[in-house]
């Protein structure tokens, strides 16, 4: 009896330490509200790697405020279009943050009020984004136009397009023949088609799991794709597609807001394994239509969301305050 009791007692203690391992692996229970909660998370040992940030976050100036007191980003992405892109520029700055402008309309964007203000904030602007050019239309002659004055104007500033898939990879044929109108555009972009960017990336928002495999071959498309001078910047997926949604973009069987930590922790992991990775940029902060994308990070981060998850927060938190440390940022909150 004494043995079956002591064989019981063992067995609890075993259990007890085994599922209390698991816990602590997954939050740190009764340590204060900045403690690590991916207890194995590695440093960050490429030391190129040095900027984090989000997509969609100045479209409302309190989404801004929201994003800059997670205090773990140092970019900030403005859109040409903001009602208030002065303002965007002004927080960025007081904060102590880089600021890349998103060229809405390429040259047509380049007005005099958008040059004073680059003159203006020229230490604030890391440089100039263009969201999947090939696929929206931009012709070879247009966008190299566009890229090379950008290069030429502003010799210091980075210039920063991230690529649809279609763009560069090898598509199945079902994909590659959709239109513009669709999901993907016809054909890869011309060679030579990004030859003035310093940034290439690409976004890929399909789960994690099973398409890890798909992503990683994607990846190595495109670092072929690069000259030695251009970097990388990786694109994490930050939303849920609600059902109804194409299947390959979600995966409806983990719990809502799983796949926003799959995507970070394994993106992170990439970019430590590759030099030429210098930033992790999250899509997207603030919520998209159903038609768009969905759920965004506002939704898990925010303690007023219904969506409200403590521990995807935290992970945005550690992983970008890892990343930002290599470049050298000091948070400033307010």
């Amino acid at each position: 009896m004494k043995k079956k009791a002591i064989v019981v007692i063992v067995l609890i203690i075993l259990l007890t330490f085994l599922v209390g391992s698991a816990i602590t692996d997954i939050y740190r229970l009764g340590e204060p509200p900045e403690c690590l909660i991916w207890c194995a998370m590695p440093e960050n040992t490429n030391l190129n790697l040095k900027y984090f940030g989000f997509y969609n976050c100045d479209y409302r100036e309190d989404s801004l405020q929201e994003v800059m007191d997670l205090s773990c980003t140092n970019v900030i992405f403005i859109y040409t279009r903001s009602y208030a892109m002065r303002d965007s520029l002004q927080a960025c700055k007081e904060r102590n943050m880089k600021a890349m402008i998103r060229w809405e309309n390429g040259i047509k964007g380049a007005s005099v009020y958008c040059h004073d203000l680059i003159v203006e904030y020229n230490d604030t602007i890391l440089g100039f984004y263009f969201d999947e050019p090939w696929w929206h239309n931009y012709s070879l002659e247009y966008y190299h136009f566009v890229t090379k004055t950008l290069r030429e104007t502003y010799p210091d500033k980075e210039v920063f397009s991230c690529l649809a898939v279609c763009e560069f990879a090898n598509m199945p044929q079902f994909a590659r023949d959709m239109t513009a109108q669709g999901v993907f555009a016809r054909s890869k972009a011309p060679e030579g088609y990004y030859k003035y960017c310093t940034i290439l990336g690409f976004d890929f928002y399909c789960a994690w799991n099973p398409y890890k495999v798909l992503y990683l071959q994607f990846f190595k498309q495109l670092k072929a794709l690069c000259t030695p001078e251009q970097k990388i910047w990786l694109v994490p997926k930050g939303f849920y597609a609600e059902k109804g949604y194409a299947r390959i973009v979600e995966n409806h069987i983990e719990p809502i807001g799983n796949e926003l930590i799959n995507s970070l922790k394994e993106h992170y992991k990439l970019a430590l394994r590759e030099p030429k990775v210098e930033g992790i940029i999250v899509f997207a902060y603030m919520d998209g239509t159903f038609s768009e994308w969905g759920i965004a990070i506002e939704n898990f981060v925010n303690e007023y969301s219904p969506h409200y998850r403590e521990d995807v927060k935290k992970y945005y938190q550690q992983i970008g305050r890892e990343i930002i440390k290599n470049a050298n940022y000091q948070i400033v909150r307010t």
